[in-house]
């Protein structure tokens, strides 16, 4: 199994106080400025070469939960969470973040996700904005993939935009096979995600020293 990252009732949450759904857990990670909720039965990894390396040997209960954990890493991601249902298929997230990405507001973020989508290859996406505290805006897109036995299979997905404390624009990726878990986990994931008053000042998150992983 995998190690447990700490959670705010056992560690110093460094402040971020991230509001928890009945049967969820909390997973603060106060190195890379965030936190986030997850439900119970996930798993989550951060995404540095030393823990990633740590766990090289373990038996994670989420089908390729590895594999995704090392594509997510290759694709800029610094956290990575995924569970599975009765049926094994998968639900996962990864949080990336852009502390220099020259964004001051919700216009600013839907041009910025437009931007992102392209850069991906995706169809220009419907961005809308998101009633939140901070500004957010949410895009879905769909891509086709192929399961363990090569036979192809359609990936909903949902990236969420944040404008964070200093700027810091962080972006949450759902993604599912099962298309009702991408809305329903999904945002209830986003709805709990909290960033830091005071994010790493470094372009990129610094990872040395972060709690490792977590299995709820």
């Amino acid at each position: 199994p995998l190690p447990p990252l700490p959670t705010q009732r056992d560690v110093d949450d460094g402040g971020i106080d991230v509001p928890v759904p009945d049967g969820w857990f909390a997973a603060p990670v106060p190195d890379l400025g965030f936190g986030v909720a997850l439900p119970d039965g996930w798993e989550a990894t951060v995404l540095a070469d030393e823990v990633l390396d740590g766990i090289r040997t373990s038996t994670p209960a989420v089908p390729g939960f590895l594999e995704a954990a090392h594509a997510a890493q290759q694709s800029g991601a610094v956290f990575y969470a995924a569970g599975a249902d009765e049926e094994d298929r998968v639900t996962d997230l990864k949080v990336r973040a852009a502390p220099e990405a020259g964004v001051e507001d919700a216009a600013g973020l839907a041009d910025y996700a437009r931007a992102l989508a392209a850069d991906a290859g995706l169809d220009e996406p419907e961005v809308e904005e998101v009633d939140a505290d901070r500004p957010t805006v949410r895009s879905r897109f769909t891509v086709q993939a192929t399961d363990e036995d090569g036979a192809p299979v359609e990936v909903t997905g949902t990236e969420t935009l944040v404008l964070g404390p200093r700027g810091v624009v962080w972006s949450l990726i759902v993604t599912s096979e099962d298309a009702a878990a991408v809305d329903d986990l999904g945002a209830r994931i986003v709805d709990s995600f909290t960033p830091a008053d005071a994010p790493p000042d470094t372009a990129t998150p610094d990872t040395t020293g972060s709690p490792g992983t977590t299995a709820g």
